[in-house]
C-alpha cells in the first residue's frame, strides 16, 4: 500500500480547495504584518495572520506561498458545507494522510466553541476510514462525544440559532421567514467595527481609497 506523505496531503488540499486569487490575497495579508489582522475563510471562523505561523514554504499554480499546517488546514475548513461545496473529504484525507503526527490538542484550541462542527466533521472521517478510527485519538473521541453528551442532556433553551453561520443561503428561509437570529450577519457586523479601530492598526484595511478628482487626473488618467 501506498504510503501517504503528510506535504502531498496538503498539498492536495490547497489546491482543490484555494485559487490563485485566495493565494494571493493570503501573501498580501502575510505582508502586511499587522499580527492582528483577519480575513474569513469561512463563516464562522476567523482566519488571522496568525493560522501562517506555521506554514510551510511551497509554489502553488506558480504563485510562491505557504500551506498551512494541518490543524489550521483543518480548522479552516470545517465551515465549508455548502450546496455546492463541501470540503468533508478534504479533513478526512488530512486527518488520513498526517497520522500520527496530527496536533489533537492544537486542533480543538483552534475550533474553540465550534466544537461541534469538529465532532461532524470526524464523524464523517470514521464513517470513511472505519479501520482508521485510532488515527483520531481516544482521549478526543471521549472529550467530544463527552460534551455532546452534557449538552444534549441539558440543552440551552436560549442558545441562538446558528444554521446562517453554516450556510446563509440554504437557512435563509429560517432567518428571512421565520425571525431565527442571524449570527452571521451579528458576526460581520462585530468584525467590521473590530477592524476599524485604530488603535489595532486595522482600519487601513477596511477603508476605501480616496477617489482622485477629476481635475487633477492627467489626461492619460483621464482618457482611461
Amino acid at each position: 500500500m501506498r504510503s501517504v506523505g503528510s506535504t502531498d496531503v496538503l498539498a492536495f488540499a490547497l489546491i482543490n480547495c484555494a485559487w490563485p486569487s485566495w493565494i494571493r490575497h493570503c501573501n498580501c495579508m502575510l505582508r502586511s504584518a499587522r499580527p492582528a489582522s483577519a480575513c474569513t475563510l469561512a463563516a464562522g471562523m476567523s482566519i488571522t495572520v496568525r493560522f501562517f505561523e506555521r506554514a510551510r514554504p511551497a509554489v502553488i499554480h506558480g504563485i510562491k506561498t505557504r500551506v498551512l499546517a494541518p490543524e489550521e488546514l483543518v480548522a479552516s475548513k470545517i465551515f465549508v458545507a455548502k450546496r455546492e461545496r463541501f470540503d468533508g473529504a478534504d479533513i478526512a484525507h488530512v486527518i488520513y494522510g498526517t497520522y500520527p503526527t496530527f496536533d489533537w490538542d492544537r486542533e480543538l484550541k483552534l475550533v474553540g466553541e465550534h466544537w461541534e462542527m469538529l465532532l461532524w466533521s470526524l464523524l464523517l472521517f470514521r464513517y470513511v476510514y472505519p479501520a482508521q478510527t485510532h488515527y483520531v485519538p481516544t482521549g478526543v473521541w471521549r472529550e467530544l462525544l463527552q460534551r455532546f453528551q452534557s449538552q444534549i442532556a441539558a440543552p440551552n433553551s436560549e442558545a441562538k440559532f446558528r444554521g446562517s453561520l453554516v450556510d446563509e443561503n440554504m437557512f435563509a428561509i429560517d432567518v428571512n421567514e421565520w425571525a431565527l437570529a442571524n449570527l452571521l450577519e451579528e458576526k460581520r457586523t462585530s468584525r467590521l467595527k473590530e477592524l476599524q479601530r485604530p488603535e489595532n492598526g486595522r482600519a487601513a484595511l477596511v477603508r476605501q481609497p480616496p477617489q482622485a478628482s477629476p481635475s487633477r487626473q492627467s489626461p492619460s488618467r483621464q482618457s482611461l
